[in-house]
């Protein structure tokens, strides 16, 4: 994304590492998935109101952990690479350390959580200040503090009881994803095709996530009729989820990104993107933990907790959906939000009905969705034709 109308984009300088997404930044992204995956078996161990809010809060943190290096990449010179290298693998493991402490990340491994983020943190500063242009490493040298003042005070947290910890957290991701609120839009520019792709991809390895759960939660159970239907039925939602997402908001998203310029643009894509990609991240997740609890016992009623997470992940995807879309280009998505709306008032019936009836009244209510939109959307068929 350019700084200025008449400055050059960083296409046109010399030298500058113009590939799109290659296959570290993939790898990067797959040890950050797994770090998703650990959510979801945080909430199955976790399964309580308290439980579904530290998940919550443990996303909005490993969200802020990855998507500095969603931006970064496309700011680096071709003469950084092995630099770039180095200090990605270092950071993946730093990703992965903070993976592997989330199933008791308010608990025994609080501390190990919390001090793997501050080392990606950081990295990242030590990598922007290393890689990057002169205007980059001048913003991130002045906002050095800043950016590490959040991980700093989530390790505090760590040091304290569970509500205390909770609290502190709160603050901490505030001033964590205030930060780059400090800065004009400017300084931190980045490539445009290149900052987007990311998150297109971002999304279809969270997608991939729902599969993993699907699989996960046959772990122990006998493959019959019923289980085989509800594998059938959870693939249909994550392609129903998929189609959301990549038929109508990507394609819309990045072809009202590229006729913005200037600082406008870097505004509308920190908060489109950085920002308003975590509520859909959330409903992913929290669908991928649904997904994963159904397969786990097909003829059991799924309980508050699951069913919450599946019937309100899914709607809390397509309320995220909206968001974004409002954002981007200003208008909602009317069958969406009654999807949404029905799918929260239905949570008390998918409670007590077997999990592969709740399964299938999902199922049956987002391909209506899409039915609905494919025939319906004016906007969406415009864009689908143009």
């Amino acid at each position: 994304m350019s700084s200025t109308d008449s400055a050059p984009s960083r296409d046109e300088v010399e030298g500058f590492d113009q590939q799109e997404v290659e296959p570290l930044e993939l790898f990067f992204d797959l040890v950050f998935v797994f770090s998703l995956i650990q959510v979801t078996n945080f909430l199955a161990d976790h399964s309580t109101w308290l439980g579904m809010i530290q998940a919550v809060m443990l996303l909005a943190i490993l969200w802020r952990a990855w998507v500095p290096y969603s931006w970064l990449p496309g700011t680096v010179y071709v003469e950084h690479r092995n630099r770039v290298q180095l200090l990605t693998v270092a950071s993946m493991a730093a990703i992965l350390v903070s993976a592997l402490a989330i199933p008791d990340a308010f608990g025994g491994d609080k501390v190990l959580f919390a001090v793997a983020y501050l080392v990606l943190r950081v990295l990242f500063v030590v990598l922007a200040l290393l890689v990057t242009d002169l205007q980059t490493q001048y913003s991130i040298s002045m906002l050095a503090l800043v950016f590490l003042a959040g991980p700093v005070l989530v390790v505090v947290a760590s040091l304290l009881d569970v509500f205390a910890q909770g609290g502190l957290l709160v603050v901490a991701l505030a001033v964590d994803y205030g930060a780059t609120q400090l800065r004009n839009a400017s300084a931190f520019d980045t490539t445009l095709d290149h900052f987007v792709e990311r998150y297109r991809l971002i999304i279809i390895i969270a997608l991939g996530e729902l599969l993993i759960s699907i699989g996960a939660g046959t772990t122990g159970t006998e493959i019959n009729g019923g289980v085989i239907l509800a594998a059938i039925l959870g693939i249909g939602v994550v392609a129903v989820l998929w189609w959301v997402y990549f038929d109508y908001a990507a394609l819309a998203g990045e072809r009202h990104l590229a006729g913005e310029s200037g600082d406008k643009r870097t505004v509308q894509a920190r908060h489109s993107y950085s920002y308003l990609h975590l509520p859909i991240l959330v409903g992913l997740v929290f669908t991928a933990f649904g997904l994963k609890e159904v397969l786990s016992h097909v003829w059991s009623p799924l309980g508050v907790i699951s069913a919450v997470a599946l019937y309100g992940g899914a709607g809390f995807f397509l309320l995220g959906h909206n968001v974004f879309r409002l954002r981007d280009i200003g208008s909602i998505s009317i069958a969406q939000l009654a999807v949404t709306g029905i799918a929260y008032a239905l949570i008390p019936v998918a409670i007590d009905v077997p999990a592969l009836v709740a399964l299938t009244g999902l199922f049956v209510l987002l391909v209506g969705l899409v039915a609905f939109q494919a025939r319906y959307s004016q906007i969406r068929n415009d864009l689908s034709v143009g």
